[in-house]
């Protein structure tokens, strides 16, 4: 983030939220301090893992990651709480898989679509 918008959300904050603000520092409990430290420390850690992940492999292999924590969460949800799926989640989640996939066997895809060509004369 930078400079100026932080120092613009803080201004905001601290003009339309300064009642708030002040008795969160004045009669916060030992949770609430434990809980907001937790929220920074994991939004810290996130952050990390994400800088190796795009260090050691790609930022595409990071968004493929993205997209299957997405679909396992949508799956997760459904499992968990039973709520029903629609065949255009159904269809997008098996899109996902098969691109995540392609991706993954990207030089088997290459010699797929070379011998197609030369079998077809393209």
């Amino acid at each position: 983030m930078s400079l100026p918008s932080f120092l613009l959300l803080l201004s905001c904050t601290l003009l339309f939220e300064s009642r708030a603000f002040w008795e969160l520092l004045t009669g916060g409990s030992t949770q609430l301090w434990m809980s907001l430290l937790l929220s920074c420390s994991s939004a810290v850690l996130y952050n990390l893992s994400s800088f190796y992940v795009v260090k050691h492999t790609s930022a595409v292999t990071l968004h493929l990651l993205g997209n299957l924590v997405v679909m396992g969460n949508v799956l997760t949800s459904q499992a968990v709480f039973g709520g029903p799926i629609s065949k255009l989640g159904v269809a997008g989640t098996i899109l996902t898989l098969v691109g995540v996939l392609v991706y993954q066997n990207s030089d088997v895809m290459t010699r797929l679509v070379t011998m197609w060509k030369a079998r077809w004369g393209w």
